[in-house]
């Protein structure tokens, strides 16, 4: 086999090998693991492999800070509600309270007017 095409053999495997490599990043991505990042072979003369894989690290990177602001407004989300539903038991506690109280207030006129009506 000629040395040409022997290096052209090479450059086929490593080319397979570096996409993927780069199909395997981005499979972790898809689950959520904004840690993983794609290699870069030679930031100097990038090809066009570096240079994908220079956007994808990038757009993983833009993820993973999308992500963490994500959880942290959800977080505040729940924390929010939890206040916001303790509020309303609160509330609903004293306007239950507050019809309680104006029944027995209407009670206690009924028997007051009867017991003046009783007297005269």
């Amino acid at each position: 086999m000629s040395k040409k095409k022997q290096k052209k053999g090479e450059d086929k495997k490593t080319l397979s090998k570096r996409i993927n490599d780069i199909l395997i990043v981005l499979s972790a991505v898809a689950k959520g693991d904004f840690s993983r990042y794609c290699e870069i072979k030679n930031l100097e003369k990038p090809d066009s492999l570096d240079a994908l894989s220079l956007g994808i690290n990038m757009m993983i990177s833009d993820l993973g800070t999308y992500a963490r602001d994500l959880e942290k407004n959800i977080a505040e989300f729940n924390t929010k509600t939890e206040e916001l539903e303790k509020m309303n038991k609160i509330f609903m506690g004293r306007e239950l309270k507050m019809v309680e109280l104006k029944e027995e207030i209407a009670e206690l006129k009924s028997r007051l007017e009867k017991s003046e009506k009783n007297s005269v």
